[in-house]
């Protein structure tokens, strides 16, 4: 008896798993193109940081870097690098204060930059879409946080 309960309970899993790698490869194929919400935050800093290099505007520039040393946890660009005579510091929307990255954890900008390139040729048609220096102003102005 114990042997056929044995026997049962084998094939049910089995038959389990089968249903479940189909179920999940099915629901696959159907979100295939459907980017991590975290892979398209990133391409939003690359975007902002290659139309500020486009625009050939150095305190534009320099403003987007400030911003990219304050980046949050969850990629956003809502807090202000603030350098006063004393110190150099991150203050959020709501007035908290933070140490920028290259104080706290610089890893998550230099991932970026050094994936940059890549992401450049990757991306050709937005370069190609912010060569013109207006259209890179134009760009960072519309989609920087303010």
């Amino acid at each position: 008896m114990r042997y056929v309960a044995f026997i049962v309970v084998a094939i049910c899993t089995f038959v389990i798993g089968v249903i479940s790698h189909s179920v999940v490869r099915l629901t696959a194929d159907k979100v295939v193109g459907i980017a991590p919400v975290s892979q398209l935050r990133q391409d939003k800093l690359h975007r902002l940081y290659e139309a500020a290099g486009m625009s050939g505007d150095y305190s534009l520039l320099t403003a987007v870097h400030d911003r990219f040393l304050c980046i949050g946890w969850d990629d956003s660009l809502d807090a202000r690098l603030v350098n006063d005579e004393t110190d150099t510091y991150c203050v959020e929307r709501d007035g908290s204060v933070r140490p920028p990255l290259f104080r706290a954890d610089k890893s998550k900008f230099d991932a970026l930059l050094k994936g940059h390139i890549a992401w450049s040729i990757e991306n050709l048609e937005f370069v190609e879409s912010v060569k013109n220096p207006r259209a890179a102003r134009e760009y960072v102005a519309t989609h920087l946080p303010r």
